[in-house]
């Protein structure tokens, strides 16, 4: 209250004239309004100035911050095991950043530790590198059992075979990491962070398949020096049993094109293209099925396939692998592309049923080609057709007005300039949708 009584003191000095009761009252509350005025402003908005924080929080991912290079390594990497901005799926499941942190709360203090959530970027970099080891592992397990042949009782390791158990060492690890990975619940969009029931999850699901797909017995048995022609068949046949791994490797491939382009004509043109490398391998090596099967059975090659070959013994370890490949190959493709089967020379019913399958599956799978780009193109093309219906529209409209020439040159530019000849861009359209609408148009597409 001293600067009060100051304030009158000073008022009134300053009056040279008598002054009267009530003006002293007047300025006197003046005063004393603006000194509360100034007492408030100091006292509340003081507290609204930066807050620096204490706690050691130094970003969104609610991870304290410790001194040290092993500590900051260790939080980098968790930070690359939370829920990521940059994921290409992560605005499916998330309206906005803030849900994003949300999340990341969420998985700091409900879920177990060291899990990796299913959106991060360490999530992302380990499924995009396994769709990669999971196709050229069904790529390789079936090029060894198919085409590295030997005479019988002189099998040894093949370098096919080391190239095989690096692949193995992989899945071996991949299995680790699926034991450490949440997962989603499609029915309720839930991410599961969880780890009794990731590892029930995952127990129910892949892990019989990948554990029995990655165990290097032929490779054992053929350190081993072990001549049964038979073991080695079951032995080659366990990888083989990764093959339904195909559906994650091209959802994981859709993932990684997502990074690029929100557009579903290329999610399914990427899909549409491994799955034709994929089926074109494995028909290639359907075609030599009966000479191998009772070459692991019998221990030899029956005399009464291969005539396509051309071979005078048709003994397929007699015949280099590049040049089998390529004739089963050529075989194939002829096949899907319908130029015939007359050069597949066979009077066998085992070879015979064997062609007429990979006839029946290639005509089927051509027909869906062929539906693909008939989806494509109508896609693709739709919003020019209906930008030049809408054209058409002004033209009769400019024409039954009668718009003279200038002008009718200028309505035609405005129209290319507003629209560039596309009545609509679904990229842009994409965009506006929100995360229900759009995971609801990835899966009707």
């Amino acid at each position: 209250m001293s600067s009060y009584f100051n304030a009158v003191i000073f008022c009134t000095k300053r009056k040279k004239e008598k002054i009267s009761s009530l003006y002293i009252l007047k300025t006197s509350l003046c005063v004393y309004l603006l000194y509360k005025i100034f007492s408030i402003r100091r006292k509340y908005m003081m507290p609204f100035k930066k807050h620096h924080c204490q706690l050691g929080l130094g970003s969104d991912s609610m991870l304290l911050k410790k001194p040290g290079l092993w500590a900051n390594l260790y939080r980098s990497m968790r930070k690359m095991c939370q829920v990521a901005q940059y994921h290409p799926d992560t605005y499916d499941h998330f309206r906005s950043y803030p849900a994003v942190v949300a999340e990341r709360q969420r998985q700091l203090y409900e879920g177990d530790k060291n899990l990796i959530h299913p959106l991060s970027l360490v999530s992302l970099c380990w499924h995009t590198i396994m769709a990669f080891v999971n196709l050229m592992h069904m790529f390789i397990s079936t090029l060894r059992l198919f085409f590295v042949l030997t005479p019988p009782r002189t099998q040894t390791v093949h370098a096919i075979d080391k190239v095989l158990l690096a692949f193995h060492a992989l899945c071996f690890l991949d299995i680790l990491f699926n034991f450490n990975i949440g997962y989603t619940e499609k029915e309720y969009s839930h991410i599961v962070m969880k780890r009794r029931k990731i590892v029930c999850h995952y127990l129910r699901r892949w892990f019989l398949l990948d554990l029995a797909s990655c165990l290097p017995v032929a490779f054992v048995l053929l350190y081993l020096d072990l001549k049964d022609t038979q073991c080695l068949l079951f032995a080659h046949i366990l990888p083989l049993l990764r093959t339904p791994r195909l559906y994650t490797a091209l959802i994981d491939v859709k993932v990684f094109t997502k990074i690029f382009t929100r557009s579903y004509i290329w999610y399914g043109m990427m899909r549409h293209a491994v799955l034709f490398v994929m089926t074109a391998h494995w028909c290639t090596c359907f075609v030599y099925l009966p000479p191998v099967l009772c070459y692991y059975w019998y221990g030899k090659i029956p005399w009464k396939y291969n005539r396509f070959l051309k071979d005078p013994d048709r003994d397929l370890w007699n015949i280099d692998l590049q040049n089998r490949y390529r004739k089963g190959m050529f075989i194939v493709l002829s096949s899907f592309f319908g130029t015939g089967f007359s050069m597949f020379r066979a009077s066998e019913p085992e070879e015979i049923v064997i062609h007429a399958l990979i006839i029946l599956y290639s005509a089927m799978f051509m027909v869906y080609t062929l539906v693909l780009l008939l989806k494509v193109y109508m896609t693709t093309y739709s919003s020019t057709v209906r930008y030049h219906e809408l054209m058409n529209q002004v033209e009769e409209y400019m024409t039954y007005k009668q718009f003279p020439a200038p002008l009718k040159k200028r309505v035609r530019a405005f129209y290319n300039y507003r629209y560039q000849e596309l009545y609509y861009r679904e990229e842009t359209a994409l965009d506006c949708l929100s995360g229900f609408f759009h995971i609801f148009h990835i899966t009707a597409t």
